[in-house]
């Protein structure tokens, strides 16, 4: 990768956020943080993040409407959920984008290597690829 890769963390939990952004970080991640889908849709107008991680309970607008937006605004985000909601299955228009992560994660993950690892794969499958 030529610079940092950007993502974003969107989170109402303190403790989670804060694991997530120590956990990107040591990866070599610029981290951004959010506590609600609003300041989420103002940070990413400045910030045009690579990649997004979306709980889905979140005050006001909830997660999914999140990535929604996103996804209609910076169509090449990649986008991980990661929520308590274990009844959640992703929308099927939203599972058809390459961008969006077939994989719920489900808290608490025990090994946030999952996740990143996720974000990687993600990432690098939606780089464009150069014809030389």
């Amino acid at each position: 990768m030529d610079r940092p890769w950007k993502i974003l963390i969107v989170e109402d939990d303190d403790s989670v956020q804060i694991s997530l952004e120590a956990h990107f970080e040591d990866k070599g991640y610029t981290v951004l943080a959010a506590e609600s889908a609003e300041d989420a849709i103002n940070m990413i107008k400045n910030e045009s993040p690579d990649a997004a991680i979306v709980d889905l309970r979140l005050p006001g607008m909830d997660g999914e409407a999140l990535i929604r937006k996103i996804h209609a605004k910076f169509p090449n985000t990649v986008c991980i959920i990661y929520t308590g909601s274990v009844e959640f299955d992703i929308p099927t228009d939203l599972r058809q984008l390459a961008v969006i992560s077939p994989r719920v994660f489900l808290k608490p993950v025990d090994d946030l290597n999952v996740i990143s690892d996720e974000v990687t794969r993600l990432l690098n499958a939606a780089k464009p690829s150069s014809s030389y």
